[in-house]
């Protein structure tokens, strides 16, 4: 079937607030790491709060990510 990525590609690349090169680096490697059965979303509404990032696996659990840009 694939990995769920939520929004796709292409809604991706017209996101209210872009994603910074970081977030973009670290979705790459979400996307290259994880197997199918993670669902990945991005920039999703959690509670009052968008993360950049919610990775779900209904066998091992959840995780939140912000990414910070450093230079």
């Amino acid at each position: 079937m694939g990995k769920c990525i939520s929004p796709n590609e292409k809604e991706i690349e017209q996101l209210r607030t872009p994603l910074t090169e970081g977030e973009k680096k670290v979705l790459d490697i979400f996307k290259e790491k994880t197997s199918d059965e993670w669902e990945i979303y991005v920039q999703p509404h959690l509670n009052g709060s968008r993360p950049d990032f919610i990775l779900l696996n209904p066998k091992i659990g959840i995780g939140v990510f912000e990414v910070k840009d450093w230079k």
